[in-house]
């Protein structure tokens, strides 16, 4: 059986209390033990370790062995080199000499080490100061981008707008000459009807006075009527032979495959004979 200086865990939950016991190593972790020989409260400030010396060292003398943090932890209570300086033969006077010399030593490593972590502690505050600094910096650029972006989407527009109205300006000012142009012509090609018109009221070969003359829009519209007209018959015969021609498709297929089918079946039937046969 091997016998072990371990720590057994105690408290309620996330508030961890530990004991120093000796048991034997086939024994679960909060099992029984064979006896307690001290505690361990890591959460206070500084860890508090209380130890009895004598027990220990009967147990060690015994063969028990110290599992890494309990090995750990006596060292911090110099318990192992009070132990190492016994082994040693020295006096009780010179083993308190050494190990008061031991505990300035101590004192001073702890001073250290609280030095050490005030300058993490310190650097990771620079840190994350210069990372919001940064991200601020970051930031301001891109609202007045956006204000540049506003600025010229603005500009943009305006100058849009003036080019829109300038072309306005250049269409009306060819337009209004072209207008005047086709007054004249339109103005010219009215007095020539009027001119023709007249001739044809007077009284001349074969003509009577009483009788109208046909307007000539009037004979455009009944020509462009017939023109529809003729079209849209155009159109019907055009549908109508397209549909026959459809319908004639469809028969020839439909006899062609009837007579295929016919043709398979006399076929069957053959082999039927000859496999009775």
């Amino acid at each position: 059986m091997a016998v072990k200086i371990r720590l057994t865990r105690m408290g309620r939950k996330k508030r961890p209390f530990y004991r120093i016991v000796v048991t034997d190593s086939r024994k679960p972790r909060d099992g029984s033990y064979i006896e307690r020989v001290g505690t361990y409260n890591p959460l206070a400030d500084p860890p508090e370790l209380t130890v009895e010396e004598k027990r220990i060292h009967y147990w060690l003398d015994q063969g028990a062995i110290p599992t890494d943090t309990v090995k750990n932890l006596l060292q911090r209570q110099g318990v192992i080199y009070k132990r190492f300086l016994e082994k040693k033969g020295l006096d009780e006077a010179s083993i308190s000499e050494e190990m008061k010399k031991w505990e300035v030593l101590q004192i001073e490593r702890r001073r250290r080490e609280a030095a050490k972590a005030e300058t993490k502690r310190k650097a990771k505050a620079k840190k994350a100061e210069l990372e919001k600094a940064e991200e601020k910096e970051e930031a301001a650029p891109g609202e007045e981008k956006v204000e540049e972006v506003g600025g010229e989407a603005k500009s943009v527009d305006e100058t849009k707008v003036e080019e829109v109205e300038s072309e306005k300006k250049e269409v009306q000012g060819e337009e209004a000459p072209v207008t005047e142009e086709e007054g004249e012509e339109v103005k010219g090609e009215a007095g020539q009807e009027e001119q023709g018109e007249a001739e044809k009221d007077e009284p001349g070969e074969g003509k009577v006075e009483g009788e109208e003359t046909a307007p000539v829009e009037g004979e455009k519209k009944e020509k462009s009527g017939e023109g529809r007209g003729e079209k849209r018959s155009k159109g019907k015969k055009d549908r109508a032979e397209k549909i026959e021609a459809k319908e004639e498709k469809a028969a020839t297929e439909k006899e062609e495959k009837d007579e295929t089918g016919s043709e398979k079946k006399v076929k069957g039937d053959q082999k039927k004979k000859k496999a009775k046969k």
